[in-house]
Protein backbone atom coordinates (compact mmCIF):
# COMPACT_ATOMS: atom_id res chain seq x y z
CA UNK A 1 0.00 0.00 0.00
CA UNK A 2 1.69 3.29 -1.04
CA UNK A 3 1.13 6.15 1.60
CA UNK A 4 -1.41 8.77 1.30
CA UNK A 5 -1.00 12.24 1.10
CA UNK A 6 -3.40 14.40 3.65
CA UNK A 7 -4.11 18.27 4.65
CA UNK A 8 -4.84 19.04 8.02
CA UNK A 9 -6.24 22.04 9.66
CA UNK A 10 -8.54 22.76 12.76
CA UNK A 11 -12.05 21.52 13.00
CA UNK A 12 -14.04 22.44 16.16
CA UNK A 13 -16.02 19.30 17.55
CA UNK A 14 -18.91 18.74 15.60
CA UNK A 15 -22.66 19.18 17.35
CA UNK A 16 -20.76 21.11 20.39
CA UNK A 17 -23.61 22.76 22.19
CA UNK A 18 -23.56 24.44 25.48
CA UNK A 19 -26.52 25.58 27.90
CA UNK A 20 -28.00 28.43 26.24
CA UNK A 21 -27.76 27.11 22.79
CA UNK A 22 -24.01 28.57 22.72
CA UNK A 23 -22.07 26.88 20.29
CA UNK A 24 -18.82 27.03 18.54
CA UNK A 25 -19.81 29.70 15.76
CA UNK A 26 -20.90 32.55 18.21
CA UNK A 27 -17.39 31.96 19.88
CA UNK A 28 -16.13 32.37 16.47
CA UNK A 29 -18.10 35.39 16.23
CA UNK A 30 -16.71 36.42 19.37
CA UNK A 31 -13.34 35.55 19.74
CA UNK A 32 -13.34 37.54 23.35
CA UNK A 33 -15.72 34.48 24.78
CA UNK A 34 -12.84 32.09 25.16
CA UNK A 35 -11.25 33.58 28.33
CA UNK A 36 -14.13 34.69 30.34
CA UNK A 37 -16.63 32.00 29.37
CA UNK A 38 -14.26 29.38 27.54
CA UNK A 39 -14.44 26.64 31.02
CA UNK A 40 -17.93 27.49 31.91
CA UNK A 41 -19.48 26.66 28.97
CA UNK A 42 -19.86 23.24 29.01
CA UNK A 43 -21.65 20.88 27.08
CA UNK A 44 -23.60 17.70 28.86
CA UNK A 45 -21.16 15.36 27.63
CA UNK A 46 -18.40 17.68 29.90
CA UNK A 47 -16.62 19.05 26.99
CA UNK A 48 -16.04 23.28 27.40
CA UNK A 49 -15.75 25.61 24.83
CA UNK A 50 -12.12 26.18 25.54
CA UNK A 51 -11.54 22.35 24.17
CA UNK A 52 -14.50 22.03 21.26
CA UNK A 53 -13.54 25.71 19.29
CA UNK A 54 -10.50 25.86 17.25
CA UNK A 55 -10.97 29.79 17.85
CA UNK A 56 -10.51 29.23 22.05
CA UNK A 57 -7.58 26.90 21.01
CA UNK A 58 -9.53 23.78 21.07
CA UNK A 59 -10.68 21.20 18.50
CA UNK A 60 -8.71 18.84 16.22
CA UNK A 61 -6.63 18.50 13.63
CA UNK A 62 -9.02 16.92 10.94
CA UNK A 63 -7.80 15.98 7.34
CA UNK A 64 -8.89 17.95 4.04
CA UNK A 65 -7.79 16.29 1.47
CA UNK A 66 -8.07 12.15 0.77
CA UNK A 67 -5.01 9.47 -0.17
CA UNK A 68 -3.50 9.75 -4.03
CA UNK A 69 -4.84 7.95 -6.44
CA UNK A 70 -2.26 5.61 -6.20
CA UNK A 71 -3.27 4.10 -2.86
CA UNK A 72 -4.35 0.98 -3.26
CA UNK A 73 -6.84 -0.71 -0.53
CA UNK A 74 -8.18 -4.33 -0.16
CA UNK A 75 -11.51 -5.19 -1.51
CA UNK A 76 -14.15 -4.72 0.70
CA UNK A 77 -16.61 -7.25 -1.39
CA UNK A 78 -16.88 -10.52 0.10
CA UNK A 79 -15.95 -13.46 -2.09
CA UNK A 80 -19.48 -15.16 -0.91
CA UNK A 81 -22.53 -13.68 -0.29
CA UNK A 82 -23.59 -14.17 3.10
CA UNK A 83 -27.05 -16.03 3.97
CA UNK A 84 -29.95 -13.49 5.33
CA UNK A 85 -29.63 -15.41 8.43
CA UNK A 86 -29.00 -13.78 11.57
CA UNK A 87 -25.70 -14.59 13.94
CA UNK A 88 -26.70 -16.68 16.56
CA UNK A 89 -24.40 -18.00 19.80
CA UNK A 90 -23.86 -21.81 19.08
CA UNK A 91 -24.84 -24.69 21.59
CA UNK A 92 -22.06 -24.05 23.92
CA UNK A 93 -23.24 -27.68 25.65
CA UNK A 94 -20.33 -29.72 24.37
CA UNK A 95 -18.25 -27.13 23.71
CA UNK A 96 -14.60 -26.67 26.13
CA UNK A 97 -13.03 -23.63 26.55
CA UNK A 98 -9.35 -23.51 25.22
CA UNK A 99 -7.48 -24.89 28.34
CA UNK A 100 -5.51 -22.21 30.46
CA UNK A 101 -5.91 -19.57 27.41
CA UNK A 102 -5.06 -15.88 28.08
CA UNK A 103 -5.54 -13.15 26.19
CA UNK A 104 -2.44 -10.43 25.46
CA UNK A 105 -4.11 -8.88 28.48
CA UNK A 106 -3.96 -11.55 30.83
CA UNK A 107 -7.66 -11.83 30.70
CA UNK A 108 -9.29 -15.55 30.41
CA UNK A 109 -13.03 -16.54 28.53
CA UNK A 110 -14.59 -16.96 32.13
CA UNK A 111 -14.02 -12.35 32.15
CA UNK A 112 -15.18 -12.37 28.50
CA UNK A 113 -17.94 -14.05 29.23
CA UNK A 114 -19.08 -12.06 32.45
CA UNK A 115 -17.79 -8.45 31.08
CA UNK A 116 -19.55 -9.37 27.73
CA UNK A 117 -16.45 -8.21 25.68
CA UNK A 118 -16.72 -10.89 22.94
CA UNK A 119 -19.04 -8.41 20.68
CA UNK A 120 -16.51 -5.90 21.23
CA UNK A 121 -13.03 -7.15 21.82
CA UNK A 122 -13.56 -10.96 20.94
CA UNK A 123 -11.44 -10.86 17.63
CA UNK A 124 -8.57 -8.58 18.89
CA UNK A 125 -5.54 -8.55 21.87
CA UNK A 126 -4.49 -12.69 20.85
CA UNK A 127 -3.34 -14.48 23.33
CA UNK A 128 -2.04 -17.80 24.02
CA UNK A 129 -1.32 -19.75 20.65
CA UNK A 130 -2.24 -16.54 19.07
CA UNK A 131 -5.72 -17.15 19.50
CA UNK A 132 -8.30 -14.49 20.32
CA UNK A 133 -11.35 -15.52 22.31
CA UNK A 134 -13.25 -15.87 19.38
CA UNK A 135 -11.45 -18.97 18.62
CA UNK A 136 -10.61 -19.91 21.95
CA UNK A 137 -13.57 -19.24 24.08
CA UNK A 138 -17.32 -21.08 24.29
CA UNK A 139 -18.79 -17.88 25.36
CA UNK A 140 -17.42 -15.69 22.03
CA UNK A 141 -17.88 -18.73 19.61
CA UNK A 142 -20.66 -17.43 17.13
CA UNK A 143 -22.14 -19.06 13.87
CA UNK A 144 -23.95 -17.95 10.91
CA UNK A 145 -26.69 -20.32 9.38
CA UNK A 146 -26.54 -22.26 6.40
CA UNK A 147 -22.38 -22.14 7.19
CA UNK A 148 -21.67 -19.08 4.96
CA UNK A 149 -18.81 -17.34 6.05
CA UNK A 150 -18.51 -14.15 8.28
CA UNK A 151 -18.28 -10.64 6.67
CA UNK A 152 -14.36 -10.19 7.84
CA UNK A 153 -14.73 -6.53 9.09
CA UNK A 154 -11.25 -3.93 8.66
CA UNK A 155 -9.95 -0.41 10.05
CA UNK A 156 -9.55 1.80 7.69
CA UNK A 157 -6.40 1.70 6.40
CA UNK A 158 -3.85 3.99 8.28
CA UNK A 159 -6.22 5.69 10.15
CA UNK A 160 -5.52 8.31 12.94
CA UNK A 161 -7.74 10.52 14.54
CA UNK A 162 -7.19 14.30 15.54
CA UNK A 163 -5.11 12.88 18.46
CA UNK A 164 -3.14 10.72 16.44
CA UNK A 165 -4.49 7.54 18.16
CA UNK A 166 -5.24 4.82 16.05
CA UNK A 167 -8.29 2.05 16.15
CA UNK A 168 -6.80 -0.27 18.21
CA UNK A 169 -5.80 2.54 20.91
CA UNK A 170 -9.64 2.66 20.96
CA UNK A 171 -10.70 -0.51 21.31
CA UNK A 172 -7.80 -1.13 24.04
CA UNK A 173 -8.57 1.56 25.71
CA UNK A 174 -12.75 1.48 25.15
CA UNK A 175 -12.57 4.60 24.14
CA UNK A 176 -15.47 4.19 21.55
CA UNK A 177 -18.29 5.27 23.46
CA UNK A 178 -17.17 8.68 24.83
CA UNK A 179 -15.26 10.20 22.39
CA UNK A 180 -16.01 8.03 19.10
CA UNK A 181 -17.92 10.40 17.45
CA UNK A 182 -15.20 13.61 18.32
CA UNK A 183 -11.79 13.95 17.09
CA UNK A 184 -12.34 13.56 13.25
CA UNK A 185 -8.87 12.26 11.72
CA UNK A 186 -7.75 11.11 8.43
CA UNK A 187 -10.57 10.47 5.55
CA UNK A 188 -12.16 12.77 8.12
CA UNK A 189 -13.64 10.16 9.67
CA UNK A 190 -14.40 9.54 13.30
CA UNK A 191 -13.32 6.04 15.22
CA UNK A 192 -17.06 5.33 14.70
CA UNK A 193 -17.30 5.67 11.39
CA UNK A 194 -13.55 4.17 10.88
CA UNK A 195 -12.92 1.37 13.87
CA UNK A 196 -14.06 -2.43 13.49
CA UNK A 197 -13.79 -2.28 17.30
CA UNK A 198 -16.40 1.01 17.52
CA UNK A 199 -18.62 -0.51 15.01
CA UNK A 200 -16.98 1.00 12.19
CA UNK A 201 -15.38 -0.26 9.79
CA UNK A 202 -12.97 0.63 5.81
CA UNK A 203 -16.82 0.40 4.23
CA UNK A 204 -17.27 3.91 5.25
CA UNK A 205 -15.08 5.36 3.02
CA UNK A 206 -16.92 4.23 -0.03
CA UNK A 207 -19.63 6.86 1.48
CA UNK A 208 -17.71 9.27 2.76
CA UNK A 209 -18.85 12.63 1.49
CA UNK A 210 -15.97 15.55 0.73
CA UNK A 211 -15.40 17.72 3.82
CA UNK A 212 -18.42 20.19 4.43
CA UNK A 213 -18.34 22.79 7.14
CA UNK A 214 -21.07 21.65 9.91
CA UNK A 215 -24.02 24.32 10.31
CA UNK A 216 -24.43 25.05 13.50
CA UNK A 217 -28.53 25.02 14.94
CA UNK A 218 -29.62 28.43 14.88
CA UNK A 219 -29.29 29.60 18.67
CA UNK A 220 -32.27 30.58 20.79
CA UNK A 221 -32.37 34.01 22.76
CA UNK A 222 -31.84 33.10 26.60
CA UNK A 223 -30.78 35.45 28.67
CA UNK A 224 -27.76 34.56 31.13
CA UNK A 225 -26.25 36.81 34.29
CA UNK A 226 -22.75 37.72 33.45
CA UNK A 227 -20.61 34.61 35.24
CA UNK A 228 -19.35 35.10 39.18
CA UNK A 229 -20.21 38.68 38.66
CA UNK A 230 -21.09 40.80 41.94
CA UNK A 231 -20.98 44.25 42.64
CA UNK A 232 -18.69 46.29 45.29
CA UNK A 233 -20.37 44.84 48.46
CA UNK A 234 -20.09 41.24 46.98
CA UNK A 235 -23.72 40.69 45.98
CA UNK A 236 -24.51 39.06 43.71
CA UNK A 237 -27.34 38.71 40.49
CA UNK A 238 -29.96 36.51 42.63
CA UNK A 239 -29.27 38.90 45.91
CA UNK A 240 -30.96 41.59 43.76
CA UNK A 241 -33.49 39.53 42.06
CA UNK A 242 -34.36 38.03 45.43
CA UNK A 243 -34.42 41.84 47.46
CA UNK A 244 -35.28 43.77 44.16
CA UNK A 245 -33.19 46.09 44.50
CA UNK A 246 -32.56 46.70 40.90
CA UNK A 247 -34.67 50.04 40.79
CA UNK A 248 -32.55 51.53 43.55
CA UNK A 249 -29.24 50.14 43.72
CA UNK A 250 -29.08 48.84 39.93
CA UNK A 251 -27.24 51.76 38.43
CA UNK A 252 -24.36 51.90 41.19
CA UNK A 253 -21.64 49.83 43.08
CA UNK A 254 -20.34 48.53 39.89
CA UNK A 255 -18.24 44.91 40.51
CA UNK A 256 -16.57 42.46 38.24
CA UNK A 257 -15.98 43.50 34.97
CA UNK A 258 -16.76 47.01 36.28
CA UNK A 259 -20.01 46.33 35.51
CA UNK A 260 -23.70 47.12 37.61
CA UNK A 261 -26.09 44.93 38.32
CA UNK A 262 -28.52 46.89 35.52
CA UNK A 263 -25.47 46.15 32.85
CA UNK A 264 -24.79 42.11 34.83
CA UNK A 265 -27.80 40.74 35.88
CA UNK A 266 -31.19 39.59 33.81
CA UNK A 267 -33.24 40.45 36.64
CA UNK A 268 -32.26 44.02 36.26
CA UNK A 269 -32.28 44.29 32.37
CA UNK A 270 -28.95 43.02 31.64
CA UNK A 271 -26.99 39.97 30.84
CA UNK A 272 -24.37 38.79 30.04
CA UNK A 273 -24.39 40.17 26.09
CA UNK A 274 -23.90 43.43 27.74
CA UNK A 275 -20.11 42.64 27.86
CA UNK A 276 -19.93 43.22 23.71
CA UNK A 277 -19.61 46.71 24.32
CA UNK A 278 -17.94 46.89 27.96
CA UNK A 279 -15.22 44.79 27.15
CA UNK A 280 -14.34 46.37 23.82
CA UNK A 281 -14.41 49.38 25.43
CA UNK A 282 -11.60 48.32 28.17
CA UNK A 283 -9.26 46.72 25.44
CA UNK A 284 -9.07 49.82 23.58
CA UNK A 285 -8.37 52.39 26.93
CA UNK A 286 -5.59 50.48 28.01
CA UNK A 287 -5.36 50.20 32.11
CA UNK A 288 -6.48 53.89 32.81
CA UNK A 289 -9.84 54.25 33.72
CA UNK A 290 -12.17 55.46 31.51
CA UNK A 291 -14.58 58.92 32.19
CA UNK A 292 -17.47 56.39 32.09
CA UNK A 293 -15.92 54.48 34.93
CA UNK A 294 -14.70 57.97 36.71
CA UNK A 295 -18.12 58.75 36.46
CA UNK A 296 -19.57 55.42 38.16
CA UNK A 297 -17.13 55.89 40.68
CA UNK A 298 -18.18 59.81 41.88
CA UNK A 299 -21.82 58.67 41.82
CA UNK A 300 -21.39 55.79 44.04
CA UNK A 301 -18.65 58.49 46.15
CA UNK A 302 -21.56 60.45 46.53
CA UNK A 303 -23.94 58.45 47.15
CA UNK A 304 -22.26 56.46 50.10
CA UNK A 305 -21.76 59.46 51.57
CA UNK A 306 -25.27 61.12 51.44
CA UNK A 307 -26.41 57.82 53.27
CA UNK A 308 -24.29 58.25 55.69
CA UNK A 309 -24.91 62.06 56.31
CA UNK A 310 -28.43 60.64 56.35
CA UNK A 311 -27.82 58.59 58.93
CA UNK A 312 -25.81 60.98 61.14
CA UNK A 313 -28.79 63.30 60.83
Amino acid sequence: MSSSSSTSTCCSVSGWIAPGNYVCEDYNQNSWWCEIFGDYDVSEDGVSANEACCVCGGGSACYTSFPTSSTSFPSVTPSVTPSSGTPSYQDTSNCEDTPDWVDSWGDNCNDYASQNWCVKYGGLNAGTNNMTANEACCACKVTVPSASPSIHCEDAPDWVDGMEDNCTDYAMNGWCEKYGDLYRGLYNMTANEACCACSGSMRNMLSMPSVQPSISPAPVEVCEDVPKWVDSWNDTCSAYADHSWCDKYGGYFAGLHNMTANEACCACGGSRSAMTGILAETSESSSSWSIKSLAKSYMNICFVVSMMFVHLL
